[in-house]
């Protein structure tokens, strides 16, 4: 949809649009045409999973978040969805949730372009993607 079309969706429910690119709602996920990012289409359709592994698995979606937390990029993911959202209450349910979808979406983006190196027909470009590949972490 468009930031236009997205910004009547929620108005229609008593909810602000901030420009973002895609949020998931009432269920579903909603991708703003000129804004998404494989990043987003990777986080917003991580929340139903989430959520999914949330309501039957309390304990597995509380230890992803916890060792997601332990991590460099895990504090930093905590740290920029503290700025984010500051209504969401910190190690709530939402909060780890949205921390997780980040997460996943930084992943699916960074797997997504090292896929995408690979396949490059540019033999050059797909040594650079190896290097990435085996980098170790």
């Amino acid at each position: 949809l468009t930031s236009d079309e997205a910004r009547a969706l929620l108005a229609a429910y008593g909810q602000g649009y901030n420009n973002e690119p895609g949020f998931f709602f009432d269920g579903k996920v909603f991708l703003v045409s000129d804004k998404v990012t494989t990043e987003t289409v990777f986080h917003e359709f991580a929340h139903p999973l989430l959520k999914a592994i949330k309501a039957s698995n309390p304990k597995l979606f509380a230890n992803l978040y916890s060792r997601l937390a332990v991590t460099p990029e895990g504090r930093a993911i905590i740290a920029g969805v503290i700025a984010a959202y500051p209504t969401l209450k910190v190690d709530s349910p939402e909060f780890m949730e949205e921390v997780l979808a980040h997460a996943l979406g930084k992943k699916g983006r960074a797997s997504a372009a090292a896929r995408k190196r690979r396949e490059d027909p540019n033999p050059e470009r797909r040594g650079a993607a190896k290097n990435v590949a085996t980098k170790k972490r």
